[in-house]
């Protein structure tokens, strides 16, 4: 019980800091409010008056007079609900960005386990359900609310001046609505949580079949992934469909409580306007505004299930929010980065397996440092901890004599550009790419394209530099990409450079101008080449050959390879 308070009082502070955020928009609405009510009150007042005063003993100049007032005040009430709507459609688009900002921020802030198990799905639903529902409680729920309750207390003032008998039967049925509505709610939070766990799996199973759709149809797999969809979407569908009865139901019972209202106050009302003791201008105020009184307990029962909808929402966000990170985000940024790396003693193990086991490699500035070793050796992983998405167990990595946990995470990441041989291009043109909506000089672009051994093919396209390259860049083959992602590391000029695995897939003839390349950017940069292909091994200033997560032989090509049983002769050997 007291963790499930604590759990309220978590959500009530997230929706109170977003209102304060816009205290001031919230601020002159709220004043709009005020008006509002106060034309609704003016109105019904006017009403009255036409029947009481006018139309009973017949003075037309009261007609006319009454009626362009109600005319006046209802266009006058139209343009401040107008006012209000445009101040809290402008607050709900902000909220919108601010929160999905927020999330993508943070995304860049997990660690790499927390990388590594995040769910596609669950984070398309946050960004396209979670976030719009959230933006809907702040700025249509709680305003509907205020303004509810703001023109209830105006009518129970202005009705208990004209019937205060009335007024009790109809506030009884207010109560009565509201415990009816709060059942159906606690019933809809339920169902809801059910709706967005199945939501969640329908992105994910779209994202599966959308981003690997050639792959499906390869191995056969249309009829195990179509089936899969439909299983769900039938979950899916029931979950919806409780959710849209229950929300009939609950219109239902607000609409049965209007009307057995209504029935009561006519009775009673016409009752008491053939005895005298009020006037028919008095009962048709109670009939129009009676609904006013209701609307408050029928808008608070709606907003209490739209709440526990949006509950699970907020509970989503702030998990993925609260996400641990590992990294640290204040820290060195020095000038003077020469980028010398070194690794001591270094253990890690992801999920109690043993990764690394007392790594000790040096990687110096204007050196060609080459890391060797078969798939599943913990090359890789040397990549992921020195740009720190993980944390070592134990020992030290340092750049230029300084912990690596000592820098700003940033800033860090800033000073490592990798190429891998999984090339990341996007939807836009090669330009962007490129550049990544940096100012560069195109001189410059030029200049690392032509060392990528790029530029030739990129001016052959019909639209050069402004080509489209589709989604993850599918219109160009994959040494193409390679050369481009090459191109872009150069561009970004970071101090250390890895390569891994970068002339996998490209032919001999571009591997070898590839490889050049590397060994020009050598006097002023630190880098390290990830491969199991030794071509450039033999240039390489010093050679490390991973093992099982150990470093088992380390030294130059010249002394690996007059090893007896070495592992690297027997590589090279094979070459």
């Amino acid at each position: 019980m007291r963790s499930h308070t604590k759990k309220d009082n978590i959500e009530y502070h997230f929706i109170i800091e977003y209102f304060r955020k816009y205290l001031k928009s919230h601020l002159v609405a709220f004043f709009f409010y005020i008006l509002t009510v106060l034309f609704n009150l003016s109105i019904a007042y006017v009403m009255m008056q036409v029947l009481d005063k006018a139309i009973v003993n017949r003075q037309m100049n009261d007609l006319i007079f009454y009626l362009l007032c109600y005319l006046i005040g209802s266009m006058l009430l139209n343009v401040l609900q107008v006012t209000i709507d445009y101040i809290y459609d402008k607050i709900g688009k902000k909220i919108l960005v601010t929160l999905r900002i927020s999330v993508l921020k943070h995304l860049f802030k997990l660690d790499g386990e927390s990388l590594t198990e995040l769910n596609t799905g669950f984070m398309l639903s946050i960004m396209h359900s979670d976030i719009p529902l959230l933006e809907t409680v702040l700025t249509k729920m709680f305003p509907s609310i205020i303004i509810s309750v703001l023109t209830s207390i105006g009518f129970i003032l202005l009705l208990l001046f004209v019937q205060p008998f009335l007024l009790l039967i109809i506030l009884f049925f207010e109560v009565l609505t509201f415990f009816v509505q709060k059942k159906i709610g606690d019933y809809v939070k339920n169902i809801n949580e059910e709706f967005i766990n199945n939501n969640t799996k329908s992105y994910s199973i779209l994202q599966e079949i959308f981003s690997n759709a050639k792959n499906v149809i390869i191995m056969k797999g249309i009829l195990f992934f179509t089936h899969k969809f439909l299983s769900n979407e039938r979950n899916l569908m029931k979950s919806d469909l409780k959710l849209e009865v229950s929300q009939t139901v609950s219109n239902a019972a607000n609409n049965a409580c209007n009307a057995l209202t209504n029935f009561i106050v006519l009775g009673i009302g016409g009752y008491m306007v053939l005895k005298n003791k009020i006037t028919i201008g008095g009962l048709v105020m109670f009939l129009n505004y009676s609904g006013r009184l209701l609307s408050p307990i029928s808008v608070i029962s709606q907003s209490y299930i739209q709440y526990q909808q949006a509950k699970i929402s907020i509970n989503r966000i702030l998990n993925f929010m609260n996400h641990s990170t590992k990294s640290k985000h204040n820290g060195i940024q020095e000038n003077d980065f020469k980028g010398d790396i070194t690794f001591h003693n270094v253990n890690f193990a992801y999920k109690d397996k043993r990764v690394l086991m007392n790594i000790n490699l040096e990687a110096l500035n204007g050196k060609v440092t080459n890391i060797i070793g078969a798939s599943g050796s913990g090359k890789t992983t040397l990549i992921n901890l020195l740009m720190r998405f993980w944390d070592i167990n134990s020992g030290i990595i340092t750049i230029d004599g300084i912990n690596i946990k000592d820098f700003n995470l940033s800033y860090l990441r800033n000073k490592i550009s990798v190429v891998s041989q999984d090339v990341i291009m996007f939807d836009d043109t090669i330009l962007n790419n490129l550049i990544l909506k940096q100012k560069i000089d195109m001189d410059e672009v030029i200049k690392c394209l032509e060392m990528a051994d790029a530029y030739d093919f990129i001016m052959a396209l019909p639209n050069q530099l402004d080509t489209m390259i589709g989604e993850k860049g599918v219109t160009v083959s994959g040494g193409q990409r390679q050369k481009l992602a090459l191109a872009r590391a150069l561009l970004l000029n970071s101090p250390i450079i890895i390569f891994d695995e970068v002339t996998a897939s490209l032919d001999n003839v571009s591997a070898k101008k590839i490889e050049n390349t590397i060994l020009k950017l050598c006097p002023n940069k630190t880098i390290i080449i990830i491969t199991h292909k030794l071509s450039i091994s033999k240039l390489s200033d010093y050679i490390y050959v991973l093992d099982d997560g150990s470093i088992v032989e380390s030294g130059t090509h010249e002394e690996l390879i007059i090893l007896p049983n070495g592992i690297y002769s027997h590589m090279y050997s094979m070459k």
